[in-house]
């Protein structure tokens, strides 16, 4: 056996059996010592001559016995694991430090990696399609004269156009949500789809999982129905069937041929994801693809009928500009000849931009706040380590004089750092789990792929690695600066209460200074954007309310393709509710409010007749009467719609768009030229009233809006609104059934209170301000904690100074005033420099702002004071315990 292998397995068996191999030590030295004696014993020595002998010839034995050691020990482990249980020791004695020094760590790194973790799987992750950076959502801009307006969706006509100038694309795909009642043997469920043009998985890179995807000719009408089932819809309602692709399934009573099934990693945008916001409402996963089928008049090209939304794939190397100025030639002929003289053209935006929308910017938002946090973990733990470390003066003088080295007084503390370190990193671990998982239960519906979210290796380890590099820095800078000073030194000026020089103090009331800078501009940023929320809330304040309740449904179209048949469900369904027990009144409609805008057209008011291309687009609503009682907006002028009027051509509109008219002209009374989808000419609306402007998102300015009533048009998709006399969701169960009971095809519908509705809508607000105030809260914290070690070492390094003062005659309120007036100037330097910093960064929150400035005075103002008086505050117990300095002890040490 080599010999280097052997003096290993010694030294590890050593190092395993150290207390059995010390008494061997001990016995051994022993025997030895004996038999030596005895030998001289029988020399002639009497027993003490040959007791001295012997331990003059052997030496030392405790010397003697470390020799020993060190031939079969590793000592460099020894050394390390003895260092280790006097940090144990020395952290033990002060319970509070370490509390405070894990639990930042603790914090910094808990916060951050949970932070980072939903931006790295929501922004940064790719999306998971085949080269996705050659991905691009296509839409349509409409220039008119110097204004151009991006529109959310895109014409099927216009589409069609492209084709033969698409050179840049390897393919197009048109996509528009929809939602249907799927037909099963013992009830009907409630799913959300997409229709599709058969390009669309060539284009995302996809495979199906079973069967195969749609053909191209299935694009035109006429073709038969099929559709494209996602894992989740195939295994939850049809038990994961193997024999699924070829048989036949009913969606609103019509038979669709299931063509395939996609794989359970197929992700698609949700339905809000894949449209703007501004369209209604859209916040479902997708379940299902049918065939696109576009019917003939969806095909027409034009400046109408924007109802769908589109994805290509550039070819490897194409340029964007230029593939939208291919396209730009189809939008010419789409756009040619229009009377209002505007002018089509095409927008390309890639598609991970397009999922991630308003989220991405608030996502940022947040990294920034827990990067600032980071930073002040960072600082206040370096305030914490240097005050601990400049406080062991005494103590490195003593061991450097009693022969300790340098390396061995660094390697103790770098030891008791690493030691904090773990600690606060075990703990930052438990805390970042929690943390993913309480912002995946908070956050919004609107923050795509947030089933993908969890704790990122890469993003935990950045985290750690900082706030430990920080901790390791931190503490070895006072033990590098002590052992650089003559041990004497240190000793003659080192007294009980000793911390350490000018310098540390300096750097100390500089740290404390940059967290109260810090700590300002997170503060400020936080009311700004807390306060927003609450003018959000206000400004909606009448939409607050549990006791009216919505339940949106769709009629089975193979029932009710005719008019006539949709009209007579509703009118049915609206008497059976209004007399409902506990219904005080009940209405529908084809849009509620904060659910996004609707369908919009032109308002030409008869009697202010305006140039087309003058003429205001307002938000067409259909709804019933009863419906503004039930919702709860207030009649401003007029009268509302009865039951009576049915068959007359009545309109009411919002008061945004009465605005538009003629100042002093009435409203009422006036009459709206609009050709509705089943007249064949232009016909008279006659305007009755004028209700309340209803926003289509929290806020936004509400749009116009006209509410036409049902039997004009009735519509396929709708809400019933009902407001109870008690509790929404005691009547809930019961309408559900009653809609049922109109048809056994009808899906159970969903059902949302108004306050539901607005809560969720408010939901990205609410979880930007909880999370800024979160932040805000957690640095106030930490930056009186670091002002109240700073005085409390202030006082230590100044107790002599105090001594001195009180016994010259200096009063207890004179020595109060002289440390809170320390606190106070640290506080108003940081202060400045927060103000300073906080103008310039709070000018990036202006786009989340509502109805606030970003340099708003009155909230700079608050969070000095409010910060002032904390630092004020956490002065006042170090300023009581320096009234209580012994003048005598403190200057025994002169």
């Amino acid at each position: 056996m080599p010999e280097f292998i052997r003096i290993l397995q010694s030294r590890i068996r050593a190092l395993l059996k150290r207390r059995q191999l010390d008494h061997d030590l001990r016995e051994e030295l022993r025997f030895h010592l004996l038999e030596k004696q005895a030998a001289m014993e029988s020399a002639g020595m009497s027993p003490e001559e040959a007791r001295s002998a012997v331990q003059r010839r052997f030496g030392n034995e405790t010397s003697l016995k470390e020799s020993c050691r060190d031939a079969w020990m590793f000592h460099s482990l020894e050394n390390s694991l003895r260092d280790a249980r006097y940090a144990l020791r020395v952290l033990a004695k002060h319970p509070t430090f370490t509390a405070v020094a894990v639990l930042t760590l603790a914090f910094g790194i808990g916060v951050n990696t949970a932070i980072f973790s939903v931006i790295e799987s929501v922004v940064l992750r790719s999306l998971p399609y085949k080269a996705p950076d050659q991905l691009f959502s296509i839409r349509e801009a409409l220039q008119q004269g110097v204004e151009r307006n991006v529109l959310t969706c895109v014409n099927a006509g216009n589409f069609l156009l492209w084709g033969p100038h698409a050179g840049s694309f390897t393919g197009i795909a048109l996509v528009e949500p929809e939602t249907d009642n799927l037909n099963l043997k013992d009830e009907t469920v409630q799913i959300h789809g997409v229709r599709a043009s058969a390009d669309l998985f060539k284009i995302l890179g996809i495979q199906p999982q079973m069967g195969r995807f749609f053909t191209p000719d299935q694009d035109r009408s006429g073709t038969a129905n099929s559709v494209i089932l996602t894992n989740a819809l195939w295994r939850n309602q049809f038990h994961s069937d193997s024999a699924i692709v070829g048989s036949t399934i009913h969606l609103n009573g019509y038979p669709f041929v299931v063509t395939g099934v996609l794989p359970e990693s197929f992700y698609f945008p949700k339905q809000n994801e894949l449209y703007s916001s501004t369209i209604a409402g859209w916040t479902y996963p997708i379940e299902y693809f049918v065939n696109l089928a576009l019917q003939r008049y969806e095909i027409n090209p034009g400046l109408k009928m924007f109802n769908f939304s589109a994805i290509g794939r550039l070819r490897p190397g194409a340029n964007a500009e230029r593939a939208a100025e291919e396209l730009d030639v189809g939008e010419a002929q789409a756009s040619k000849g229009n009377a209002i003289g505007a002018k089509l053209q095409i927008d390309l935006v890639p598609l991970k931009a397009s999922i991630l929308g308003p989220a991405e910017h608030n996502l940022w938002m947040l990294m920034s706040g827990a990067g600032l946090v980071l930073l002040l973990v960072c600082v206040n733990l370096a305030g914490l380590l240097i005050a601990k470390g400049a406080g062991r003066v005494h103590e490195i003088g003593v061991r450097t004089s009693l022969g300790a080295r340098r390396i061995d007084i660094v390697r103790q503390f770098l030891i008791e750092a690493l030691l904090l370190s773990a600690t606060g990193g075990a703990l930052g671990l438990v805390a970042a789990y929690w943390g993913v998982q309480a912002l995946v239960r908070a956050a919004p519906v609107e923050i795509p792929r947030l089933g993908s979210i969890g704790i990122d290796g890469k993003v935990l380890f950045f985290s750690a690695a900082v706030s430990v590099a920080a901790g390791v820095l931190f503490s070895l800078l006072p033990a590098v600066r002590l052992t650089r000073s003559d041990s004497n030194g240190i000793l003659r000026t080192a007294g009980p209460n000793t911390s350490s020089g000018r310098s540390v103090s300096r750097m100390h009331q500089a740290i404390a200074a940059s967290e109260i800078a810090l700590c300002t501009v997170l503060l400020i940023s936080a009311l700004l954007i807390a306060q927003s929320f609450v003018r959000v809330m206000k400004a909606n304040a009448w939409a607050n309310v549990s006791h009216v309740v919505t339940l949106s449904f769709t009629p089975p179209a193979n029932h009710y393709q005719q008019d006539s048949f949709r009209a007579q469900l509703y009118t049915r369904l609206l008497g059976e509710a209004r007399n409902y027990p506990g219904v005080q009144a009940a209405g529908i409609t084809t849009a509620l409010p904060f659910k996004g805008q609707m369908w919009g057209d032109d308002v030409q008011f008869v009697e202010a007749a305006r140039p087309e291309k003058e003429t205001p687009n307002a938000n067409w609503r259909f709804i019933s009467p009863g419906y503004f009682r039930a919702i709860g907006q207030a009649l401003l002028a007029g009268r509302d719609l009865l039951q009576s009027d049915s068959g007359r051509h009545l309109v009411l509109i919002s008061e945004r768009l009465a605005r538009q008219l003629p100042r002093g002209r009435n409203p009422v009374g006036t009459h709206i030229s609009w050709r509705t989808p089943n007249s064949k000419g232009d016909v008279l609306f006659e305007v009755i009233g004028v209700v309340a402007d209803a926003r289509a998102t929290p806020d936004e300015r509400a749009p116009f809006t006209v509410y036409v009533p049902y039997w004009d048009w009735p519509p396929w998709g709708t809400a019933l609104v009902v407001r109870t006399a008690g509790p929404a969701r005691s009547v809930t169960a019961g309408l559900q059934q009653l809609i049922r009971k109109m048809d056994k095809e009808i899906a159970i519908p969903r059902a949302e209170t108004l306050h539901d509705i607005l809560s969720s809508a408010v939901a990205p607000r609410r979880f930007v301000t909880m999370l800024g105030l979160l932040f805000a809260a957690s640095a106030t914290f930490l930056a009186a904690l670091g002002l109240y070690g700073l005085i409390s070492l202030s006082v230590s390094q100044r107790t002599r100074e105090i001594g001195i003062r009180m016994a010259v005659g200096a009063q207890i309120e004179q020595i109060f005033r002289l440390v809170i007036s320390q606190a106070a100037v640290l506080a108003a330097v940081g202060l400045s420099v927060g103000v300073i910093c906080a103008w310039a960064t709070t000018r990036v929150l202006r786009a989340f702002l509502y109805e606030v400035e970003p340099n708003d005075p009155l909230t700079f103002a608050l969070v000095c004071a409010a910060l002032l008086a904390i630092s004020i505050a956490a002065s006042y117990l170090p300023a009581r315990r320096a009234t209580r300095v012994d003048p005598v002890s403190a200057l025994k040490w002169e």
